[in-house]
């Protein structure tokens, strides 16, 4: 296969004089991107041996749009008359042109006509001639590289942003959104090179594949920004004004200069393109998401394939070097790809945490459900209790209360009063009054059913009005002197009924003994402690006495006993000024 790259820009085979004297040039061979009509090459080819079975083919890697070829004067392709319009497909690609068989040895003319359309970069790269079965497969090769890649890397990008446009529609994801608009913009710009967009005139693909070309840049831009985190607002304005500013003057230019709006608007991006690449690199050092080192990859292919282009463009690569920015999709695919399962990954764990609270809460609910029904069933035996206990105390109050009020009026109306009676009497109000302190007691815990009612102030309030009048037929004052207990203080009935009986035998003790003339009955409440206490008046005991009383005497033996049982401390103390009864209970007692 042989490599031609020299040719003659002159006039065609079909004119009869040049418009211009012809020239020399070296190929490939760039045409001014400004100029207008068509351009005429002749390049001389070598065949070294001719024989009928000879086939010889010649492959252009990259023209201009709407080629008209020409062997030795005899026309063997005219896509200027076909098309009419500018060429998209054959724009800037490699071309295949099988030669007729059986040329003789020696030189042969071939005559390349080409329209030069401005702002696509018309020109004629070196011309490969050589056998038609290897200059097929490398030329087909070469399309394969351009077309086939750009086509498969389009479908595939379109394949991804849809996946992105549904992370971004469901879970309003910023990153998501801006991949979405990158991976659009890129798809269009794709469609647009490959003339899937349908136009009528050719300024109309010119304008949009112009138009298309920047914003993928500046979409990118944007979703590198978002991938660092931070709010470069200076970053936003300068990107933004570039952007607006640019794309304000494109309306008001004319299509030569067009290319030069789009060299101009990538030399001002370009500078943010790399600041913002490097705050990727840095984030994406620290960060441990995919997506961001892979996208960082992708705009560093990014940048070197778009300084090729501007190079190309401006001269300063060769002609027949081909745009490369099909490299970048494979990369950009992965970053989306990456991007895609990252959210679903987060959108499977934040699912499972879900169900996990759920669960939890499920579990809560079930506890609680099973709490308040454990605590309503508790609140209706509760009930049930009470009213038994409330019917209790009417038929104890009606029935046997009321058999011995009447037994002790009885006895004390009765016209014989001897000392038997006297003390059957008694017997009957101190069974009357241990009758109405159980009662009180029953009658107390059905009034109270929150925890923190002080249901033993209550019964010693009941207390103080059964001893009062009690007191007060003896010749005795009594003074109550009481402060409020704290919540839950001795919760069970039968404690209750201990302290109550322990008060009562106190009584009846300065009835009986002290001789006083005034009792005090008080409570207090410190951080430790809670005390009752019971002091008189009265003539007192010495300490021998109080302690042979409680080892002989039925009755401080009792309240001893009593306060052991309440876990309390039962205090004595006496001498001729009176005596004081001193239940001291620690603060963490509850039962």
């Amino acid at each position: 296969m042989v490599i031609l790259r020299s040719a003659t820009v002159g006039t065609g085979p079909d004119e009869d004089k040049a418009a211009a004297p012809p020239r020399q040039v070296t190929l490939p061979d760039r045409i001014d991107n400004r100029a207008k009509g068509h351009v005429d090459y002749r390049i001389n080819l070598p065949v070294t041996s001719g024989s009928p079975e000879n086939a010889l083919a010649v492959c252009v890697p990259r023209w201009s749009s709407n080629a008209t070829v020409w062997l030795n004067g005899r026309k063997l392709l005219d896509h200027d008359n076909i098309h009419g319009q500018l060429a998209v497909k054959e724009l800037n690609r490699a071309a295949f042109l099988a030669l007729p068989p059986g040329l003789s040895e020696g030189e042969h003319q071939l005559d390349i006509r080409l329209r030069a359309v401005p702002g696509t970069f018309p020109g004629l790269s070196e011309i490969w001639l050589g056998d038609n079965k290897i200059v097929s497969r490398k030329c087909n090769a070469l399309q394969d590289i351009n077309i086939g890649s750009r086509i498969g890397g389009l479908y595939l990008m379109i394949f991804l942003t849809l996946m992105a446009i549904g992370i971004a529609f469901y879970q309003a994801d910023a990153v998501a959104r801006g991949f979405s608009v990158l991976g659009v913009f890129w798809c269009l710009h794709s469609m647009v090179l490959l003339d899937w967009i349908p136009h009528t005139e050719d300024t109309t693909w010119l304008a949009l594949l112009h138009l298309t070309r920047p914003l993928q840049a500046i979409a990118g831009i944007w979703v590198a920004l978002r991938l660092t985190g931070k709010d470069e607002r200076q970053l936003k304005w300068c990107i933004a004004i570039v952007s607006l500013v640019g794309y304000a003057i494109f309306p008001f230019l004319s299509t030569e200069n067009w290319n030069l709006w789009l060299v101009v608007l990538g030399i001002f991006l370009m500078p943010l393109v790399i600041i913002t690449w490097l705050k990727l690199i840095w984030h994406s050092v620290r960060s441990a998401y995919l997506s961001d080192f892979t996208f960082t990859v992708a705009m560093f292919f990014g940048i070197g394939v778009n300084l090729m282009d501007i190079g190309r463009n401006r001269g300063l690569l060769p002609y027949s070097a081909m745009s490369m920015t099909y490299l970048v999709v494979p990369v950009l695919s992965m970053a989306i790809g990456f991007l895609v399962l990252e959210r679903l990954q987060e959108f499977l764990r934040r699912q499972a945490e879900s169900a996990r609270v759920l669960e939890q809460k499920l579990h809560a609910q079930k506890i609680q459900l099973a709490s308040t029904h454990k605590a309503l069933q508790e609140q209706r035996e509760k009930i049930l209790l009470n009213e038994e206990r409330q019917r209790m105390v009417r038929d104890m109050h009606d029935g046997l209360g009321t058999q011995l009020v009447s037994a002790s009026a009885l006895l004390k109306s009765s016209v014989r009063q001897d000392a038997q009676s006297e003390e059957l009497s008694e017997l009957i109000d101190h069974a009357l009054l241990d009758l109405r302190s159980l009662l009180d007691v029953f009658s107390s815990t059905s009034q109270n059913h929150s925890d923190d009612d002080d249901t033993v102030s209550l019964l010693l309030s009941m207390l103080r009005h059964r001893l009062t009048p009690v007191f007060r037929a003896q010749g005795i004052h009594l003074d109550w002197d009481a402060h409020p207990l704290p919540p839950q203080f001795l919760p069970e009935d039968r404690q209750r009924l201990q302290l109550l009986r322990l008060l009562q035998e106190a009584c009846a003790n300065i009835i009986k003994h002290a001789k006083a003339t005034h009792v005090t009955m008080r409570t207090r409440v410190d951080e430790n402690t809670v005390m009752i206490e019971v002091q008189d008046d009265g003539q007192g005991m010495s300490v021998a006495e109080i302690r042979t009383a409680q080892q002989a005497t039925h009755g401080l033996n009792n309240m001893s006993v009593r306060a052991a049982r309440l876990g309390a401390e039962l205090v004595i103390q006496s001498n001729s000024d009176g005596t004081c009864v001193r239940l001291i209970f620690p603060r963490t007692l509850k039962a």
